[in-house]
């Protein structure tokens, strides 16, 4: 009788066991949500991986993710040249990008699937001799907050859309000293 209650037990661990991985991976999958290509480094989550990224690093997603700052008022000041590839996944904005200091930011998404649903007012905004660059990028809304600028700039910004769809139910105003809109669907409601 005690062999048996052992035997069962030791089944029952064992089945635990080889199932806990499965498990795992059906619950989430990639406990990171970014990967930086240049460096290989892998995060938690996609704010520390553009907080570290230097000039020159693409950004990768891993996952559907939420990118905000600490204050969901503040900004997220981008003071660096990177790119930011969505890979088929959904970012969803909560604060607005601020690119700053002569930076280039672009966001490109090489899938079908994906792209960035904007939960605060404003979604891009250029900087004194920044480029904000978009290819290949569906930009949707979501949430309640009432929407205002999709993108905005100052003297000496640009923004470069291509291949991008876009709704957006603000103002939708191209200022700064260029904008260049290519093969790009703009939905305004």
């Amino acid at each position: 009788m005690k062999m048996k209650k052992l035997l069962s037990l030791c089944l029952s661990l064992l089945l635990i066991v080889l199932l806990l991985p499965t498990a795992a991976l059906a619950e989430g999958g990639n406990e990171y949500a970014a990967r930086n290509e240049t460096t290989k480094e892998e995060y938690v989550s996609l704010k520390e991986a553009l907080d570290v990224a230097t000039d020159g690093d693409t950004i990768i997603l891993l996952k559907d993710c939420k990118l905000s700052s600490n204050d969901s008022y503040d900004p997220i000041y981008m003071r660096k040249s990177i790119t930011l590839d969505l890979n088929g996944c959904t970012m969803t904005l909560q604060s607005v990008f601020s690119v700053q200091s002569g930076a280039t930011f672009t966001i490109q998404n090489n899938k079908n699937t994906g792209g960035i649903k904007v939960e605060c007012e404003s979604a891009f905004s250029a900087n004194y001799g920044t480029k904000v660059n978009l290819i290949g990028v569906t930009i949707t809304e979501a949430g309640t907050t009432a929407k205002e600028r999709l993108f905005s700039a100052t003297s000496g910004s640009t923004h470069y859309i291509e291949n991008c769809d876009i709704t957006w139910s603000g103002i939708c105003q191209f200022d700064g000293d260029s904008t260049t809109i290519k093969d790009t669907k703009i939905n305004l409601t």
